[in-house]
């Protein structure tokens, strides 16, 4: 797998022999900026590509994990919560978040959390089995996961693991192992290439005369 500069060096490179005679450069950062936007949009399509194939599961590829994340207890039996370390794939009945479970398996054996829509939690807290057989479970409202009782930190531990269907690539490193699949390697060159050039295509309003045309 290549790096995320060989693929903006990919980029100029075919840009290059386009226009031979540039009147300026392309920044290099622009192009990584480009490449981030371009692979982020095609891993959020493969999100729903990847759900019809699998049922409801997915790929290790599409999936971020966060550890420790560090819960919150509420005092006055307030609920415990948790903030979640990144904005998620829009996928249905939460599955956005594939996984939420104390880091202490070993001591206390807890299973992952269950993890309910907030209506689902309003339905099951009137009902005698909100108690989940004794499992803790959770419901997200905003950027924080509330679980359904308090003291959660007290009782399993501050430290959980997050696990999101997230992919941001804009935090991999220029020179780290950039995740584009082989099959799409070229196709985010020419999509960023492609992108370049139509921008250059587009005149410059260069007169300062009050109105946005060149």
């Amino acid at each position: 797998m290549q790096t995320k500069r060989f693929f903006a060096e990919q980029v100029l490179r075919e840009l290059q022999d386009d226009y031979r005679n540039m009147d300026f450069k392309i920044d290099e950062r622009e192009v990584f900026l480009r490449l981030d936007a371009v692979v982020n949009d095609l891993a959020k399509k493969s999100y729903f590509e990847n759900w019809k194939l699998t049922g409801s599961t997915l790929d290790e590829q599409y999936i971020t994990t966060w550890e420790p994340v560090v819960v919150v207890d509420q005092p006055n039996s307030n609920p415990s919560y948790l903030v979640l370390p990144a904005s998620y794939a829009a996928l249905p009945r939460n599955r956005g978040i594939d996984e939420v479970y104390p880091l202490k398996f070993n001591t206390t054996h807890q299973p992952a959390v269950i993890i309910l829509s907030h209506t689902d939690f309003r339905q099951f807290a009137n009902n005698p089995a909100r108690d989940m057989q004794g499992r803790l479970y959770a419901y997200v409202q905003g950027n924080r996961l509330y679980f359904g009782t308090c003291d959660v930190g007290s009782k399993y531990g501050k430290n959980f693991g997050v696990r999101l269907v997230v992919r941001d690539s804009s935090q991999i490193a220029d020179d780290e192992l950039y995740p584009i699949p082989a099959d799409q390697q070229q196709n985010v060159i020419t999509i960023c290439v492609e992108w370049f050039q139509n921008r250059r295509a587009q005149p410059t309003d260069s007169v300062r005369d009050d109105k946005d045309k060149p």
